[in-house]
Parts: structure tokens; sequence; C-alpha cells
């Protein structure tokens, strides 16, 4: 049993620092790093990318406004959730997440 747990236990640490990580996220992200947030949601989308600004381009053009608005959303909340993520990894390095 003890062979059993000294191998397990580098997995039950990276697992326990996975689930506080994916605590401080979803904290983050109903803070500082709401995508509901205006100011987020414009600031993420005038920081696009020139491919997300090429699609977001082709479905003004096409007046497919179901895509615009999914697209719109998708980079805001993907650039929120990653800000927070590594927001929730420099947490857990310096200690706050212990």
């Amino acid at each position: 049993m003890n062979y059993d747990s000294w191998l397990e236990q580098p997995y039950q640490d990276q697992y326990d620092e996975d689930d506080k990580i994916d605590s401080r996220v979803e904290e983050l992200m109903e803070e500082d790093y709401n995508p509901n947030d205006f100011n987020n949601f414009v600031e993420s989308i005038s920081e696009a990318s020139k491919d997300d600004i090429e699609t977001i381009e082709d479905y003004l053009q096409r007046k497919e406004y179901d895509k615009l608005g999914l697209k719109l959303w998708a980079i805001c909340y993907e650039r929120m959730e990653k800000q927070a993520t590594n927001h929730a990894v420099e947490n857990l390095n310096s200690g706050y997440l212990d």
C-alpha cells in the first residue's frame, strides 16, 4: 500500500493544484475577469487577433449576426479565461492558494 501511495502522490498533488487553479479561475471570472463586464468585453474585442478580425468582418458582410455574436462572445470569454488562468497560476506559485 505504501508503494502505491508513493507512486500516486505526484499525481494527487497535481490534481490538488489543478483543483485550486480551477477554483481560483472561476472566482476571478466572476470578478476582475468577468466576460460579462462591458469594459472587459470591449477590451477583448479591440485586441482580437488578425484571424478573428477577418472572421468578424466576414460575418458582418454576410449579415450573419448570430455567428457574429457567438464569435464576439468566444473572443471575450477565451481571453478572460486565459488571463484568469495566468493570474491563478501566479497565485499558486506565490503561495496564495496554499
